[in-house]
């Protein structure tokens, strides 16, 4: 037997305004900054090892692109932003990523009661046959937004 959501007397809520906030909470963002201070103090102890002075250009280069990007995602961990109004989804990481409500042809919420603080709750977007996007949100306004947003296909009649 299916029950509608609405035969269980959930009322469609619209996903209306805009709501803003932080993509990842702050464990996951002090999780990264250990994780980012392990790999340099690895390095670091490898290089205390090693004649640095045999390393050619070419390795010493890839080094600091390595270490760039590295510190590039670590920032963007710390800046990424999630935005959703009535017609957009977006955020900011490395590249903008940003939707029509209008296209979404699947979405899944991925929440973990009561472990928030530390899985960052997401919304798995499909757009098309292709595109596939995962928005993050740490803010529990966005979250709000997210669930009305997943609950809409269920309450409309």
């Amino acid at each position: 037997m299916n029950t509608h959501p609405s035969d269980l007397g959930i009322k469609h809520e619209p996903v209306e305004g805009v709501a803003q906030g932080a993509a990842f909470t702050p464990l996951i963002k002090i999780l990264a900054v250990v994780l980012v201070a392990g790999i340099f103090f690895y390095a670091w102890r490898v290089g205390l090892m090693q004649d640095l002075q045999l390393l050619d250009v070419k390795s010493w280069v890839f080094i600091v692109i390595v270490a760039g990007v590295i510190g590039l995602c670590l920032a963007y961990i710390f800046l990424s932003q999630t935005r959703i109004d009535d017609e957009t989804i977006s955020q900011t990481w490395l590249w903008k990523k940003q939707i029509q409500i209008a296209e979404i042809k699947q979405l899944k919420l991925i929440y973990i009661p009561y472990l928030t603080w530390l899985i960052a709750p997401r919304l798995v977007v499909r757009v098309g046959v292709t595109g596939l996007y995962v928005f993050h949100a740490a803010d529990q306004a966005v979250l709000k937004k997210f669930f009305l947003l997943s609950l809409r296909g269920y309450l409309m009649e």
